[in-house]
């Protein structure tokens, strides 16, 4: 009790060591009474911000300083309007929960929405998440005037297979800053690199995975490119590029991709001014462009414009130049094709009373007396399905499994 009379009141949560100071007196002990009117609710935070592209799977981490515990049992995720809380993983800590979800195969392509339910609380966004990506590290430029290691086309790619080796100056790349000197050796001049590990999950994931070899190419001046010989399998890509800078002013973030005719040929002439037109024969391919990030290494994933590239299968060589802000890789992301989910088209009551229901992307039309189900298929339902309500029935949800 304080020295007016008011109880003292401590937060706490989790396991912790408390010290009781004995100025005079014996002790026995003391309580610890939980405080209502001191009560605090729960909060929940979720790996990629709402609005924002970021890596799979969903997670989100609840948080009640032991002030207002969380039952497990209490916790909802519904991601595209679809329950997928028995799908998920959920990890209770010490009242709070840590809580993953990640559909079989990963995310597709788009802007996903989910709500999280906890303790009668909610916490709702969209995101657009990668799942299966490929990656290009900025640190793996060809060497030996346009030779390629083959593990750098073999995904997923965890890096370091360019460790030690030199490159040709013009040819394989064009940077003439010689600070820091590392990961790549020999080459003159030095191309300035620092390590990118360990910091947030923009620096280490590259979805689906993370590297355990990261470097970032800093140092960036107007036009520094490098060139990058892969073997693609054939399809669709939406391509990003992960750059930072250390201020926040809109286009500090700049960069170009483009397709490379012939990488082995001189592109800068003796006093390492570029020829023009530039004879490995370029074809651009699009440009990215964002506000700085507030921190050199703090990564931005910048979608290209135009989005996609399509590949057929062979090896080709990319050429990415970097105009502004420290360059730490880029990322090529399958899109599918068709619909990636079943979704409700349309719901229509007829004039006979029936109701129709139409809904692309195959699946399963299931029924419910309540939003929580049972649920069960309508066997033989096919798009667009029409049936006469029971009038005995005063609710029936609707919903489409996907296939």
């Amino acid at each position: 009790m304080q020295a007016g009379g008011e109880d003292i009141v401590i937060h706490l949560g989790g396991t912790q060591t408390l010290r009781f100071n004995s100025n005079s007196g014996d002790v026995d002990y003391f309580f610890l009474i939980p405080s209502a009117k001191n009560a605090s609710p729960a909060s929940a935070t979720v790996n990629v911000a709402n609005g924002k592209t970021g890596y799979g799977p969903l997670q989100f981490a609840i948080t009640d300083i032991g002030r207002s515990p969380v039952p497990v049992s209490s916790i909802k995720l519904v991601v595209d309007g679809v329950d997928v809380t028995s799908s998920s993983t959920i990890t209770d800590t010490d009242g709070g929960a840590n809580v993953s979800y990640s559909p079989a195969g990963g995310f597709s392509l788009e802007e996903h929405s989910y709500t999280l339910s906890f303790g009668g609380q909610s916490l709702a966004g969209t995101a657009t998440l990668i799942s299966n990506a490929l990656n290009i590290e900025a640190e793996d430029f060809n060497f030996n005037s346009g030779s390629t290691q083959a593990a750098a086309s073999q995904w997923p790619y965890v890096g370091g297979a360019y460790n030690g080796l030199s490159a040709v100056y013009g040819v394989d790349y064009n940077h003439n800053d010689g600070d820091s000197d590392l990961y790549r050796k020999g080459e003159t001049p030095n191309v300035p690199m620092d390590p990118n590990l360990g910091g947030d999950a923009l620096d280490d994931q590259r979805g689906g995975f993370s590297v355990t070899s990261n470097y970032k190419v800093g140092w960036i001046g107007p036009d520094r490119w490098f060139n990058y010989t892969r073997t693609v399998p054939a399809g669709e890509y939406a391509v990003y590029a992960a750059l930072s800078y250390g201020d926040t002013q809109a286009g500090q973030l700049r960069g170009k991709l483009s397709l490379v005719g012939d990488p082995t040929i001189k592109a800068l002439d003796a006093a390492g001014a570029a020829i023009v037109p530039d004879p490995q024969g370029l074809t651009d391919l699009g440009t990215f462009l964002g506000q700085g990030t507030g921190g050199w290494g703090t990564n931005a994933l910048l979608p290209m414009d135009p989005p996609t590239m399509t590949t057929d299968g062979a090896a080709h060589t990319w050429r990415f130049t970097a105009q502004s802000g420290d360059f730490d890789y880029f990322l090529l992301v399958p899109v599918k094709s068709g619909p990636v989910r079943p979704v409700i088209t349309s719901i229509v009551r007829n004039a006979n009373g029936t109701i129709t229901v139409t809904w692309t992307g195959g699946g399963t039309l299931e029924a419910a007396p309540t939003v929580l189900g049972p649920w069960g298929p309508i066997n033989g339902a096919n798009s667009p399905f029409t049936f006469t309500p029971d009038p005995n029935v005063p609710f029936l949800f609707g919903r489409i499994k996907a296939p």
